[in-house]
């Protein structure tokens, strides 16, 4: 159930944009994400409200001098904005676009995080898939070490021949220690981005994006958008800042007697509007501020669709390398299981030791690691795109 879940998790995280609940990554991590996108949610929301004046409670006592008489006030103040020439309606929007900004912000950073565990993932049998290529060659390098030894002593060969050999198995040896320790340097890494057991997890089957699909649905180009669209909300708010205000006030006053002395208390409430007109020698510069900095989000918009359109088109690239990779190992497979088949009716005639049967039998499983392995790279190269959308 598991290993079904977790590759559901890729296709619909990466290829739709709808996170499951199960994720590859630790609680941890993705507490984190869920924090984040709560504050970004009441960050909004909160700015969405800044138009939104405070009402005032203020509580005075007065004491007279030469006197033992005390007075104090009670007063509740409110001048709320009915009208900023379009501010309130720039900072909803603004407070609007800041929020599908910064939720795009936790989502690239989600899909980044998600997209280092599954390329772990991937890594860690790749390496697997290496280290039993390099077994079988270790095998071959031992067969052929036994070759040699026997046609040395039979004085065949010269002894300079089982030498090369011996040192070529030494050196095989040597790499497949290499990528036992790669393996669980691989495995350690992901045991802090996941509280699953990479074993437990099965690893998803990506298929080729087309560049239509990739672009219209690329988060990074999406926040970038969302970045230009807050960015000329805000120039907008910065212009209404310096125009006509119009406001509603309403002041409620209660005038409390001395305590002791005091026979009774009086109170009064004033309401109106008031039109405040700004008058700012910087209302030019800090316009024209925030309008510059619209027009290079602007400019930033377009230089992010040709980065990710050249990306795309650097992976295709690097995916149709792997391809052919993958093609020849294939045609290389084809090839040695038959030769494989030849080598056993030779066997059997006896026209063929078992030396060579066995190392012929290896260099099969040998191409079949290989084939494995561009697989492996292939949707490697694959999931880059999948981050991104």
């Amino acid at each position: 159930m598991l290993l079904k879940k977790f590759s559901s998790l890729v296709i619909l995280g990466f290829g739709v944009a709808v996170m499951a609940n199960d994720s590859i990554l630790s609680n941890d991590r993705t507490t984190i994400f869920e924090l984040n996108e709560k504050k970004a949610i009441e960050d909004s929301a909160k700015i969405s409200k800044d138009w939104i004046n405070p009402i005032t409670y203020t509580y005075s006592n007065m004491d007279y001098k030469d006197s033992d008489k005390k007075d104090s006030t009670s007063v509740i103040a409110i001048s709320q904005p009915i009208f900023k020439s379009g501010g309130i309606y720039r900072a909803i929007k603004y407070a609007s676009s800041l929020r599908n900004a910064s939720l795009g912000d936790v989502e690239i950073a989600k899909k980044a995080a998600i997209k280092e565990a599954t390329t772990t993932l991937f890594e860690i049998h790749k390496v697997i898939a290496q280290i039993k290529k390099q077994e079988l060659l270790v095998k071959n390098s031992e067969l052929d070490v036994l070759r040699k030894k026997e046609q040395v002593m039979g004085g065949i060969l010269d002894a300079s021949y089982l030498d090369n050999a011996l040192l070529d198995l030494s050196s095989k040896k040597l790499s497949l220690a290499d990528l036992e320790y790669n393996k669980v340097a691989l495995i350690n890494k992901f045991d802090t981005l996941s509280d699953v057991s990479y074993s437990e997890l099965e690893l998803p089957s990506l298929e080729l994006l087309s560049e239509e699909e990739f672009m219209e649905k690329n988060k990074v180009i999406q926040k970038q958008e969302y970045t230009a669209n807050k960015d000329y909300h805000y120039s907008g708010m910065i212009l209404a800042k310096y125009l006509p205000t119009v406001n509603v006030v309403y002041n409620y006053t209660k005038y409390h007697g001395d305590h002791t002395t005091a026979t009774s208390s009086s109170e009064s409430q004033k309401y109106g509007f008031s039109v405040v007109v700004p008058l700012d020698v910087r209302v030019l510069n800090e316009t024209q501020s925030a309008r510059i900095e619209y027009i290079k989000s602007k400019i930033q918009t377009n230089i992010v669709k040709a980065e990710e359109e050249s990306l795309y088109k650097t992976k295709i690239a690097s995916i149709n390398r792997v391809k052919q990779k993958l093609d020849i190992a294939k045609e290389e497979l084809e090839s040695y299981s038959s030769l494989v088949r030849q080598m056993e009716e030779l066997s059997i005639a006896g026209l063929k030791t078992d030396l060579d049967l066995q190392t012929m039998q290896n260099s099969k499983s040998i191409k079949e690691q290989d084939v494995n392995i561009f697989n492996y790279e292939l949707q490697m190269e694959l999931l880059e795109l999948y981050a991104r959308i």
